[in-house]
């Protein structure tokens, strides 16, 4: 199915503004940028950032009933230029705080996001070694508060909507004008859908770039059926358990052998230590 370009949406959102069309099923891309909260001075600034580069769009599939979230990799950038380290104890420490903060960032980890008509909410997350995991999400729960502010987005009117959820701050923009409760991560609840979310005062936020409201072809939307069946706690902790597994494993390598260096953006985003020459 191909997806209206930005430029073309301006036109189409003019002409919907006119009234409202029930029933609406489409696709909206969505961009997204998600800081992570970590002090990284030295050679692990470069680190730092191959993380927070390493970001591919996603591609949300919605009717009014159902909606599906994947990540578009056709729209994905290139390949990150790698960087490299010293795995001294200052830069371990400091790489177990970007692993921490790069897995607890959602966007990074997110592969599906799929909401149900029957009320089912199922999220798919990557742990290392390309692991998938399948958690219920569960319901939805924020308290919604429609501003009176009123602006733009790709030729939409959209309104301003303030929440909060388990203490996070977030604000919403829906579009009234696509009359279907929902929006990118399985955020939703408002009378239109959203296509900028802004989570904990602009740490995280979704950005719509393009609309297509030429429906979804039959099959596109439905449960995800990869990864293992885990809930949220179990997935903390495999995540826990595999970040003290590659710290212990590289602080064995540099007691063995001297002169040990390591690098972050490899292709298919490895990470891998050597021992290299003086």
């Amino acid at each position: 199915m191909t997806h209206a370009r930005a430029a073309l949406a301006i036109p189409l959102a003019l002409a919907l503004s006119f009234g409202r069309v029930e029933g609406q099923s489409g696709t909206i891309l969505y961009n997204w940028v998600a800081a992570l909260d970590v002090d990284a001075p030295g050679e692990m600034a470069a680190v730092l950032e191959v993380f927070e580069a390493r970001r591919v769009p996603f591609a949300l599939h919605f009717t009014p009933s159902e909606s599906l979230m994947v990540r578009d990799s056709a729209s994905a950038d290139g390949e990150v230029a790698p960087s490299r380290f010293r795995p001294d104890n200052t830069n371990l420490g400091t790489l177990v705080r970007i692993l921490e903060a790069w897995y607890a960032a959602e966007p990074y980890v997110l592969r599906q996001a799929y909401a149900g008509q029957d009320g089912s909410r199922v999220k798919v997350f990557a742990a290392p070694g390309a692991e998938l995991h399948r958690v219920d999400a569960g319901a939805a729960s924020v308290e919604w508060r429609i501003t009176e502010q009123q602006r733009q987005h790709l030729g939409y009117p959209v309104t301003v909507a303030v929440g909060e959820a388990e203490g996070e701050q977030i604000e919403a923009w829906f579009a009234p004008d696509i009359p279907v409760s929902g929006g990118p991560a399985l955020y939703g609840g408002l009378p239109g859908m959203i296509l900028v979310l802004s989570l904990n005062g602009g740490m995280t936020t979704y950005a719509a770039t393009e609309v297509s409201l030429d429906g979804v072809e039959e099959g596109t939307i439905r449960p995800p059926e990869v990864g293992e069946a885990t809930s949220a706690e179990e997935y903390r902790a495999v995540i826990a358990g595999r970040i003290g597994e590659v710290t212990r494993l590289i602080r064995g390598m540099v007691r063995t052998y001297r002169n040990v260096e390591c690098a972050v953006g490899l292709p298919g985003g490895a990470m891998q230590c050597n021992q290299v020459r003086e």
